[in-house]
């Protein structure tokens, strides 16, 4: 199985983002998570639910953040907390993470499940992150910036809908 993803992603069909650590070890023998290069790929099914969407919405993150890794000299990893909350993409430019993104297929502040900004804080705390690092959660259609709270951890979050983060 290695060694046919190994081929996929030789041919340019899937590429990888390793787990971030501060331990090059842990980044070798984590897993990785696997993503398209094109949304057409993606396996459909015959109707379209808010899981899927969200899911391709993640997808075409991973695809853009990848290239322009290539022209900002950027590494992108995901990361899990140490309570076990995964954040989708970690950005990191030199020995510095300068963001923490999470997508979610959200039109509203209500949609938005509590886990996306949960995790998000959480990760701020367990990497020791200071109040320059941007935390941000890729909407379908809602934009707004807030201080957020959850339980004794906070951050200052900036919402931004997928079309208009594209276009940055």
């Amino acid at each position: 199985m290695k060694n046919y993803l190994t081929y996929l992603e030789e041919a340019y069909l899937l590429f990888f983002i390793p787990r971030f650590s501060f331990k090059p070890k842990e980044i070798e023998t984590a897993e990785r998570k696997i993503y398209s290069v094109d949304n057409g790929f993606i396996t459909h099914v015959s109707y379209v639910d808010r899981e899927e969407i969200g899911e391709k919405m993640e997808n075409a993150v991973a695809v853009e953040l990848l290239r322009r890794s290539r022209f900002l000299d950027t590494e992108i990893f995901y990361y899990k907390t140490k309570d076990g909350y995964e954040i989708n993409f970690l950005i990191k430019e030199g020995n510095k993470i300068k963001e923490l993104i999470q997508v979610s297929y959200a039109n509203s502040y209500e949609e938005i499940k509590e886990r996306e900004i949960r995790a998000l804080l959480h990760a701020k705390e367990d990497l020791n992150l200071d109040e320059n690092t941007r935390l941000t959660i890729i909407t379908w259609d809602y934009e707004d910036e807030k201080q957020v709270k959850w339980w004794r951890k906070e951050g200052r979050i900036r919402f931004i809908p997928l079309w208009k983060w594209l276009l940055n």
